[in-house]
């Protein structure tokens, strides 16, 4: 009797450690579909998100080159189709990475997509469209969180090899590796000083990359003491990409534009002290020429 007693308690503890076995590989199993199908829903959400916001422009479709707030958001060029993007659109939206820029004289905070001196893009709260209402028109707000970052598939650097006479490098690239035959599209806008206003200059061309992505482009009339930036862009097989360098040989007082109203075209010039303040207050003499980017990438005044 004793032996039978010790043969059933021995099957009951390995039917009893099997059992736990196996309900411990079904609860894996399940918990492994639940986050699947957790993780699914997520991607299938998320790439709803990518459509809504990319693939319409939204409504009013011309939002972005207006001050209205949007109904519905996205961001779609609407003369355009598939995956082109208004330019004026991303502009109204709401920097999460610059530091906000207040201007006494309106009495307004502006958004700040700066990306160096001299190259603003201050949009003003009020007409800028801000994280928490495209949430709200997009259905999220409150349940997801999202953030949107563009990345150019072509990236164009450009360094300075030479000062006098100029000659600048331009290096086009793709993900990780170089773009050779590329055709670089350049402007190179210099000042001039002299007079009592400064005037522009304009010289282009058009240039092809070496095996290695580089190209050196040679300028025999500028030198260290000229202000000038340089714009190019490459396109190769249907893509793009635009860099730019500028040089900048007085950076004490200058101007800073900001946008007034979008319907309207109006900007704002205001005097960097009034700004930034400084100890050195003076007045700037300038004159505007308005310099604009097409759609196939070449620059008109």
């Amino acid at each position: 009797m004793a032996g039978a007693t010790i043969d059933h308690l021995v099957s009951l503890i390995v039917f009893l450690a099997a059992l736990f076995l196996f309900l411990n590989l079904f609860n894996q199993t399940i918990q492994t579909a639940i986050v699947y199908q957790q993780h699914r829903y997520l991607a299938t959400t998320c790439s709803d998100l990518l459509d809504n916001m990319l693939l319409n422009p939204g409504y009013p479709e011309n939002w972005g080159k207006t001050n209205v707030t949007p109904t519905f958001f996205g961001l779609q060029d609407p003369e355009f189709k598939q995956y082109v993007l208004s330019p004026f659109s991303l502009m109204r939206l709401q920097s999460s990475v610059g530091e906000p820029v207040f201007y006494p004289k309106t009495g307004l905070y502006y958004s700040n997509i700066t990306v160096g001196f001299g190259n603003f893009l201050l949009v003003p709260f009020t007409e800028a469209v801000n994280y928490s209402t495209v949430a709200r028109l997009l259905g999220i707000n409150g349940t997801y969180g999202f953030q949107l970052t563009l990345t150019p598939i072509i990236n164009v650097s450009i360094s300075e090899v030479q000062s006098n006479p100029l000659k600048l490098s331009v290096n086009v690239t793709g993900v990780g590796f170089p773009l050779s035959n590329a055709t670089v599209s350049y402007y190179l806008v210099t000042v001039k000083t002299t007079g009592s206003y400064p005037a522009f200059t304009l010289h282009k061309g058009t240039v092809h990359t070496h095996d290695n992505g580089v190209v050196v482009l040679n300028f025999s009339d500028v030198n260290a003491g000229d202000s000038y930036v340089l714009i190019a862009y490459a396109h190769l097989s249907g893509l793009l990409g635009i860099g730019y360098y500028k040089h900048v040989t007085y950076d004490q007082n200058y101007i800073i534009p900001f946008i007034a109203d979008f319907q309207e075209r109006k900007v704002i010039i205001a005097h960097s002290y009034d700004v930034h303040g400084g100890s050195k207050p003076a007045e700037i003499t300038y004159n505007v020429t308005f310099i604009y980017l097409t759609e196939d990438f070449t620059l008109r005044e």
